[in-house]
């Protein structure tokens, strides 16, 4: 019957992802919570940071890719739950995608917090023009319907 336990186990745990925007990664942010990302909206974002989650869950991912490459300098991500920082994080330099995996369990939320991203970047960033796009995925906890 592994069949069914699998399919029991994606049913009830299953994986989702939330997008965050930034026009334009200035030099010298610190912590910033970025928007949730809206196509429909103006500026293709919400002003809105963070949202809620209606189970329980881990986040176990993030991925970026930016509108253009930096000559130098680092921008890190880093998830959030509540407006707290975890320990999901990702450094990106030169290149203009870059993706983390962590193992389950390392960063938990509950039913009602609200999970997010900040960002940061050194005074050197030179990506000033870049825009950003981040997923935040995560794993929810028997979400039984």
């Amino acid at each position: 019957m592994p069949g069914i336990m699998q399919e029991l186990i994606s049913i009830t745990s299953p994986t989702m992802s939330e997008r965050f925007s930034r026009s334009g990664v200035a030099a010298s942010l610190t912590s910033v919570q970025m928007n949730v990302y809206e196509t429909e909206a103006t500026g293709s974002k919400l002003l809105v940071q963070g949202i809620p989650q209606p189970f329980g869950g881990s986040l176990v991912a993030l991925s970026a890719v930016l509108s253009a490459a930096a000559g130098a300098g680092s921008l890190t991500l880093i998830a959030t739950i509540n407006g707290v920082a975890t320990n999901l994080q990702l450094v990106i330099t030169t290149l203009v995608t870059g993706y983390t995996v962590q193992e389950y369990g390392s960063a938990n939320f509950q039913s009602g917090d609200r999970i997010g991203v900040q960002v940061t970047t050194s005074a050197g960033w030179t990506g000033t023009t870049s825009d950003l796009l981040v997923d935040l995925y995560f794993v929810f906890v028997d979400a039984r319907f």
